[in-house]
């Protein structure tokens, strides 16, 4: 996937940079989780007494910074992508340029350094302290289940406001093309109206990408709250189980979705492009070299409004 963004020329280059760093996250992130819940859930089947779910106050939390901060990075990703978008749509005559590239690549870098730093220095203080946990998960830190923390969270937050700006900015590059074009389409080249339609493009992968998270998260904490209330859950064991395998159905699906996505769109322009190979081997009559193409109806448009200018 990876080396699909690397080599892809549909998706400009900054926007490239940002989706790796959503990939690497996603990656680290999903493993981490599937680690952790697994083990986890193996733990809850084969334990023969409540000794055998005790952890450290500080490889607990250790283990959850570990798991926290890909998936902290997943989050404000979202926001980044689309302030991206938004600065991609206001200059977009001279957007490729390496100056941008440059900001791109320190939004990455200080999303990274500022997230760990935070989960970093709040290991420090439990280094010392020599206290057990009855059970380790990314939620519990102490001896009682807060349900409060699990339901009144801000992880669906910049998903659902990142949704919000990639229609505001799929509206307005619509506008523009279609709207604003007709009025004044003489002030206006084909290269501004071809950046638009890469905007409103690569916006509406943004805004599936965010719907899915923002829909999953949703669904997971629904699959929580439905499950304490059905199952009476009132012990860590029980929470446990429902917590971890609730997890599984978050950032690892939705690292699936992500690259099957991806590989989607990979796959079918193999298919258009293995299409238009076979037709053209086909034709055994080749265009003379000075022969004109008949204009399409948009190019006629474009070309007589082109002339009515000049007059």
């Amino acid at each position: 996937m990876l080396h699909n963004f690397l080599v892809c020329k549909k998706i400009c280059f900054n926007l490239r940079l940002l989706l790796i760093n959503l990939t690497a996250a996603l990656i680290i992130r999903a493993l981490f989780t599937s680690y952790r819940a697994g083990n986890r859930i193996i733990r809850v089947f084969t334990a023969t007494n409540s000794c055998d779910f005790v952890s450290k106050l500080f490889s607990c939390s250790l283990e959850s910074a570990l798991q926290t901060i890909p998936f902290a990075v997943t989050i404000y990703s979202f926001p980044v992508i689309a302030g991206e978008r938004i600065v991609a749509t206001i200059f977009r005559k001279f957007y490729e340029k390496k100056f941008f590239t440059f900001f791109v690549c320190l939004a990455i870098a200080a999303n990274w350094i500022t997230i760990s730093s935070l989960y970093i220095n709040s290991l420090i203080p439990v280094y010392s302290l020599n206290i057990s946990l009855p059970f380790c998960s990314t939620i519990i830190h102490t001896n009682d289940v807060k349900y409060r923390d699990i339901f009144f969270d801000n992880q669906f937050i910049f998903p659902l406001n990142s949704i919000g700006i990639c229609v505001g900015i799929c509206i307005f590059c619509k506008y523009k093309k279609e709207i604003f074009f007709k009025r004044r389409f003489s002030s206006h080249s084909l290269t501004d109206r071809y950046n638009l339609s890469e905007i409103i493009k690569t916006s509406q992968i943004v805004l599936l990408l965010c719907s899915i998270f923002a829909l999953l998260h949703i669904l997971y904490q629904i699959f929580i709250f439905i499950s304490i209330l059905h199952f009476e859950v009132n012990t860590l064991k029980k929470f446990s189980v429902i917590k971890e395998i609730s997890s599984l159905c978050v950032m690892p699906v939705f690292a699936n979705i992500y690259g099957i996505t991806f590989l989607f769109m990979q796959k079918k322009a193999k298919k258009v492009l293995t299409k238009f190979s076979a037709i053209k081997s086909l034709d055994e009559q080749p265009k003379p070299q000075n022969s004109v193409s008949p204009l399409t109806s948009e190019t006629d448009t474009y070309f007589k409004m082109l002339e009515s200018s000049w007059k």
